[in-house]
């Protein structure tokens, strides 16, 4: 029997589909094997996970195997038997990413170009280049100040060296590096931008991208609807501006900020600030004098510990808004004679203050 090795995403309590799951465990369905109805669903790609969860940060991860009856469907697999073989923090996803998209590819030594569909260009010395522009293609570097860009549909572009970059501009690409001070881009839909090392920046400007980092002082930017920016390493920034993004950080002092419509801002460290200026957006902390800030009209607030930022617009018989006024307070203070509590969103309806329990 067929075993294919694959990564599979969870809710913190290892719960997907209401379904339960235990690490080393084996699970088998009876019945019919239907992709996104019936059956254990995977990615065989590590970072195809990410496209089903808003929230990287707080999910777990496993490296697991599908057999019996197989079913491929885009990026996503289901079967009838899965093996939960392994835990997988966040960053080895991006590991495992690019281990898979390159064991079966030998480094060259020198700049390599490729123009066809399915090439690969691969370099392993400093300042070396390796680009293509096919899709599928592949462009890989190890050295410092080396460059690894594509332009094809489904292209990857990595870069383990200090100061290295990787770019991609093509419907779901990769761009990940590894190396201090390194830059990952990409402007194509649905495609991501990784890195891990001090400094280092990921960007993307297409729809339901991903931008992820865990350095210090990384920064991580997206301006595509529906696309997330994460980070976890202290000082990081994560940006969003596209509607219903996603801004993620854990950090101490770092920042997580979000301009589009409904989108979401969330930090977990102390003095850290979620910013948002959408249209019923979200603003979440839960460090220490950490700041939840909302401007966006119906923008709800929340914090555990720290400070909520909230605004009263007001809409006129025109239908123009404009600022009543802003309020702030902590934790365990009031705003307009109501307590904030840190199990509730607080915002403004209408001039009057609201408030509604957090779910857990």
């Amino acid at each position: 029997m067929e075993k294919i090795k694959g990564y599979k995403a969870f809710n913190p309590d290892w719960k997907c589909r209401d379904f339960q799951y235990e690490l080393g465990e084996t699970y088998k369905h009876d019945g019919n094997v239907n992709p996104c109805s019936s059956g254990f669903h995977f990615c065989e790609n590590p970072l195809d996970v990410l496209e089903y969860y808003n929230n990287a940060f707080n999910q777990k991860y496993a490296e697991v195997e599908g057999s019996g009856t197989v079913i491929n469907e885009g990026d996503k697999t289901c079967c009838s038997e899965i093996k939960i073989i392994k835990e997988l923090t966040f960053l080895d996803l991006f590991t495992a990413h690019h281990n898979k998209v390159f064991e079966n590819i030998d480094k060259e030594t020198e700049t390599t170009n490729t123009s066809g569909n399915y090439a690969h260009a691969n370099t392993s010395g400093d300042e070396a280049h390796a680009n293509t522009s096919g899709d599928k293609s592949h462009a890989n570097t190890s050295g410092n100040y080396a460059h690894a860009n594509t332009s094809g549909d489904k292209s990857h572009a990595n870069t383990s060296g200090y100061k290295a970059h990787a770019n991609t501009s093509g419907n779901y690409a990769h761009a990940n590096t590894s190396g201090d001070e390194a830059h990952a881009n990409t402007s194509g839909d649905k495609s991501h931008a990784n890195t891990s090392g001090d400094k280092s920046h990921a960007n993307t400007s297409g729809d339901k991208s991903h931008a992820n980092t865990s350095g210090n002082y990384a920064h991580a930017n997206t301006s595509g609807d529906k696309s997330h920016a994460n980070t976890s390493g202290n000082y990081a920034h994560a940006n969003t501006s596209g509607d219903k993004s996603h801004a993620n950080t854990s950090g101490d002092k770092s920042h997580a900020n979000t301009s589009g419509y409904k989108a979401h801002a969330n930090t977990s460290g102390n003095y850290a600030h979620a910013n948002t200026s959408g249209y019923k957006a979200h603003a979440n902390t839960s460090g220490d004098e950490a700041i939840s800030c909302c401007l966006g009209i119906q923008g709800k607030s929340r914090a555990e510990k720290g400070w909520i930022i909230i605004v009263d617009w007001r809409q006129d018989n025109n239908y123009n808004w404009s600022i009543k006024d802003v309020y702030k307070g902590k934790v365990g203070d009031k705003i307009k004679n109501m307590k904030i509590r840190p199990d509730y969103w607080y915002w403004f309806e209408d001039g009057k203050l609201k408030r509604e329990k957090a779910a857990d």
